[in-house]
């Protein structure tokens, strides 16, 4: 940020680093999120961490993998050795007790049994990677034409109720944004108190301006007085 967007320079003021980021930093990020999902700038973060995986897990020997049973295998570490990871396949998104798997919810050890042992996966695009489980999508709802502003309300209510169960159904375990979070309820408690005629602030202080001389303030500030110093006797060596 200080390179692209401060010019270099350092000790900016709060308020033009602020500025900085709600005019320049945040809009240029959503442009580039936007063309990443459209995949104008190439594989993402998890795209080039899956073909990571799917190229090392050809490293991995076929005598590293100990089968329970049909859902459960054993796969030896690489790096810690005598160090055995539980993958297991008896839920339909699969799990590994690695430390890597959490990342992308996909490791090396998952590709390498899906490589060693294709009929445990039932369907044929897991040959691949296991993809992780889609939201479930909210049902589309007839859109109304807005012709008042009480129409509005009515479709932007049925679109936040709509939003509010979508959101129920993500599983407890998704990261959720609390902050957004927040920052909504706080706009519909706005909006309610708009609604009862009430503000949604609290009202401002007013604050009297100060009526204190310089002398006053100095002191109530702790400021000491710096004594003058005395010119000395003019000399040979002091001109005019």
């Amino acid at each position: 940020m200080k390179s692209h967007y401060l010019g270099g320079k350092r000790n900016r003021r709060v308020d033009y680093i602020i500025k900085t980021l709600v005019k320049k930093f945040v809009p240029d990020f959503q442009i580039q999120h936007e063309r990443q999902a459209v995949g104008l700038e190439g594989l993402g973060l998890g795209d080039k961490r899956r073909q990571q995986i799917l190229a090392s897990a050809r490293n991995i020997p076929l005598d590293s993998i100990h089968q329970v049973n049909d859902s459960k295998l054993f796969v030896a570490s690489e790096s810690y050795p005598g160090h055995w990871y539980l993958v297991d396949l008896s839920d339909s998104t699969y799990d590994c007790d690695c430390d890597n798997f959490p990342r992308i919810r996909f490791c090396k050890h998952i590709a390498a049994v899906n490589i060693y042992f294709p009929k445990l996966f039932p369907e044929p695009e897991r040959t691949s990677a296991p993809e992780i489980p889609e939201r479930a999508p909210v049902q589309d709802q007839p859109q109304i034409t807005p012709e008042s502003d009480v129409d509005k309300r009515v479709v932007l209510l049925k679109d936040l109720n709509a939003l509010c169960q979508q959101l129920m159904t993500v599983s407890d375990d998704a990261a959720l944004d609390v902050k957004a979070l927040e920052s909504v309820k706080f706009s519909l408690n706005a909006a309610i108190c708009l609604a009862n005629g009430a503000r949604a602030l609290p009202e401002k202080d007013d604050f009297n301006p100060n009526q204190k001389t310089w002398a006053e303030m100095a002191k109530c500030m702790g400021v000491q007085k710096v004594p003058r110093q005395k010119p000395g006797p003019v000399g040979g060596n002091t001109t005019e």
